[in-house]
């Protein structure tokens, strides 16, 4: 088990290095101002604590690296488009303190810490739904 643990370990901080290192560049690159060492160290640490939860999860449901990989994968997908645009969408601040106008649905989304947060829960759910529904073998 303990080996197993180490290679779910392994493929989610990867994946998470990656995806930590590709948001900091987004922000550099994207950005005014130039935050991309927090975002940097925010992703990368959220990232190792996600890795080694999400590793101990996994090995303990006995599923594969291959649904470690998809699982993360599709994590790492959904926080380079929620980076990308936190960056790209603009709010006319001024408007919106003035009462002149409102966040939409999708401003909303893309502005709000929990979009980030619970972000980190999808895989758990989505892990624990697979080993739930897997048939179990029978042993009469």
């Amino acid at each position: 088990m303990k080996q197993k643990f180490v290679w779910h370990f392994l493929i989610s901080l990867g994946v998470m290095l990656i995806t930590a290192m590709l948001c900091g560049i987004l922000q550099y690159h994207s950005a005014y101002d130039y935050f991309w060492f927090i975002i940097l160290s925010i992703v990368s640490v959220s990232g190792l604590v996600f890795a080694m939860l999400f590793g101990f999860f996994q090995s303990t449901l006995k599923q594969s690296l291959l649904n470690t990989t998809i699982l993360v994968v599709l994590l790492s997908l959904y926080f380079i488009v929620l980076f990308y645009g936190f960056i790209h969408i603009k709010i006319d601040w001024q408007a919106i303190s003035e009462g002149k106008a409102q966040l939409t649905l999708v401003q909303k989304f893309f502005k709000s810490e929990l979009s980030f947060w619970l972000a980190f829960l999808i895989p758990f759910i989505l892990s624990f739904l697979t080993y739930t529904l897997k048939p179990k073998p029978n042993f009469n």
